[in-house]
């Protein structure tokens, strides 16, 4: 893992590691491993904080973090659209 860029948000590299062997190197929402690729490289799993506390909630992966940051973290939106999705599939 490359875990340079991982002090974002207050995350050491110590912290990220334990967090992804905990989440067995899965996104927290999907559970699926990270596939974007960045020069020929799986990407690390994004660290996914609350915008406002700055806290470290979990890591996700590229998809999951666009989409809960399209919907602006707001869940009563995210259920609105599970609502939508499962009315519409």
């Amino acid at each position: 893992l490359g875990l340079q860029r991982t002090v974002n948000y207050g995350c050491t590299p110590d912290e990220y590691l334990a967090m992804f062997v905990g989440q067995q190197g899965k996104c927290a929402i999907c559970r699926r491993a990270e596939t974007r690729r960045y020069r020929g490289r799986v990407k690390n799993l994004a660290v996914d904080h609350d915008h406002e506390t700055g806290t470290i909630r979990a890591l996700l992966c590229g998809a999951c973090n666009i989409g809960i940051g399209a919907f602006r973290h707001d869940p009563t939106r995210l259920r609105a659209a599970r609502a939508y999705l499962d009315l519409h599939g």
